[in-house]
């Protein structure tokens, strides 16, 4: 592990991050520029998507979008954002005919829509399954639900071929043409593998690749870097930058706003089901008009922790000498977690960062006692955590509480709030009320009738908070919190932590691959690689002196993605 010097606060600030090297437009909001050097004057050829005065309804809601106007030329790329609510889903549905999937019916209007120069309006569900694939492909967020883990890759993306009845012999060259362009290494070996075998980076890059593979002029994105590490999206983006170069339209929907910064054209503002605001990126992101657009734009992750404590408390939760070995099939086995050592103040946050299969959730698995280690030890205020059983720790066990990154898996959907809540509290000592919890999450005392499927994403994040608080923890591990979650409730989420740390003097134990969240919310920071720590210490120290190569990259992935 890297050993690093004393920095005094001066030291700290003359080396704050410098956007004087980037462009003025994305200086302003610390935004960076477009990937790639392709500028262009307007759109050459024929519109790949041409809609004017899109109306979508659904029975017993009424209107859903409303006179929404979107162009995509090819060689261009539009992204759409806003917050949950603003009609996104509904939008990509409907430009790949699939308004009504999931069983609700919807009514479709517009004054003209057309998706590779073909009217779409009236086509039959025959007619889209022909425009779906060859005119317009899709690219979803959860990659590793999107392909099917029982088939290798090449399986997964020849069935787009053979659907389109291409000759057989001709479907290997194209799939590894497909890999190749989707910027996948070594192609001739993915081809083989399946989807568990591959990092989330890669099986991202296979969904591309599945989309590609039938050459449409369109690709629909849904959040296709959101569950992605810093390193590992900065390579997506790079991808989808260079097919944008190639000539390929892309219509990204994607409530990462460095992302949007980083790789679209134009920008178009949902609010409400209708268009509040579009632009060139700059433009919008760096000088927003509407309020709505404002409120994004603020809502991103910026700078360094406000208020950020310099002094802790007695160590709370510690390990040593921590290792986890994993079989995997074959007979073989993975190190996850190698000879960790970590230490949690009284107070403080820590934040856990690395790329995928760095060891980060298995460390925090380790820490909460949900699974124990091979080697080492976990202590609770120096008496024995992860070595006594399960009928000893449940005396203790209310001390530690979990805020997971899926809250809607968590409880069970019978359930209301109330409920939910009454249930928490039946296991602690806690004198609070099921209003009392709701308030201190900032959720109104209505919600207590409510069940979780018809809370948004960031109300059932804050329930989560409160089931935990319920049993009055003096540390919460928080794995992926916010990475979810659209960026202005992110920041919301994010507020109710520091004040909930502040209030409570909560210890804080934070798992995520955003940096910028991590350096918002974090006092210390631990990066893993492979399962060992290569580097830990203040978070501001970390981020504006690295000392390890590692680190160095993550850093430059983050700096390059405008966090």
């Amino acid at each position: 592990m890297s050993a690093r010097p004393e920095k005094t606060t001066r030291d700290r600030a003359a080396a704050e991050t410098s956007t004087a090297d980037l462009p003025a437009t994305a200086r302003s909001a610390r935004l960076p520029a477009r990937v790639g050097s392709v500028e262009r004057s307007g759109p050459a050829g024929p519109l790949a998507l041409d809609i004017r005065g899109l109306q979508v309804s659904f029975a017993g809601v009424g209107a859903v979008l409303r006179g929404v106007d979107l162009t995509v030329a090819p060689g261009e790329c539009v992204a759409v954002v806003g917050e949950s609510g603003s009609g996104k889903s509904v939008l990509v549905r409907s430009v790949l005919g699939l308004a009504s999937e999931g069983g609700s019916t919807a009514r479709v209007a517009a004054q003209t829509f057309t998706v590779g120069g073909r009217d779409v309006r009236r086509l039959s569900e025959r007619g889209w399954r022909s425009v779906r694939g060859s005119e317009v492909g899709l690219v979803l967020q959860d990659a590793l639900q999107s392909l099917d883990p029982l088939r290798t890759v090449g399986a997964e993306i020849g069935e787009t071929l053979a659907l389109r009845k291409v000759p057989r012999a001709q479907r290997r060259d194209r799939i590894l043409a497909a890999l190749d362009a989707a910027g996948l290494d070594s192609p001739e070996l993915r081809i083989v593998q399946r989807p568990g075998q591959l990092s989330g980076g890669m099986r991202q890059r296979a969904l591309i690749a599945s989309a590609l593979v039938a050459e449409p002029p369109l690709l629909v994105l849904d959040e296709p870097t959101t569950a992605l590490d810093a390193t590992v999206a900065a390579r997506v983006l790079a991808t989808l930058a260079a097919l944008r170069d190639a000539g390929t339209a892309l219509l990204l929907v994607s409530h990462d706003l460095a992302a949007v910064a980083q790789v679209a054209d134009r920008v178009v503002v949902l609010s409400d089901g209708e268009v509040v605001e579009e632009g060139p990126t700059a433009q919008v992101l760096d000088s927003p008009v509407h309020p709505e657009t404002r409120r994004l734009a603020a809502a991103v992750p910026r700078g360094p922790k406000p208020g950020a404590a310099s002094t802790f408390g007695p160590v709370v939760l510690s390990g040593r000498g921590l290792g986890r070995t994993f079989r995997t099939p074959g007979g073989g086995h993975v190190r996850a977690v190698d000879g960790v050592d970590v230490e949690l103040r009284r107070g403080e946050a820590l934040g856990i960062v690395g790329e995928s299969g760095s060891g980060k959730t298995t460390l925090a698995r380790l820490l909460l006692a949900a699974d124990a280690p091979d080697t080492g030890t976990v202590t609770l205020d120096g008496e024995a955590w992860s070595e006594t059983g399960h009928r000893e720790r449940r005396t203790r066990r209310h001390r530690v509480q979990l805020v997971p990154q899926d809250p809607l898996g968590s409880f069970d959907p019978r359930y209301t709030a109330g409920r939910i809540l009454r249930e928490a509290l039946s296991r602690g000592r806690s004198t609070a009320t099921p209003v009392e919890l709701l308030d201190a999450v900032r959720l109104p005392p209505e919600v207590l009738g409510r069940r979780p499927r018809s809370l948004s994403g960031g109300q059932r994040q804050r329930l989560a908070i409160a089931r935990a608080l319920a049993l009055e923890p003096d540390v919460l591990v928080c794995d992926e919190p916010v990475s979810a979650l659209d960026v202005t409730v992110q920041a919301e989420i994010l507020g109710l932590l520091l004040d909930l740390q502040r209030s409570r003097d909560l210890s804080i134990v934070f798992v995520s691959h955003d940096l910028a969240v991590v350096r918002q919310v974090c006092d210390t920071v631990l990066v893993m690689k492979d399962g060992r720590v290569v580097e830990r210490g203040p978070v501001e120290d970390v981020f504006a002196d690295p000392q390890d190569p590692f680190t160095r990259e993550l850093l430059a992935a983050r700096r390059g993605a405008g966090t």
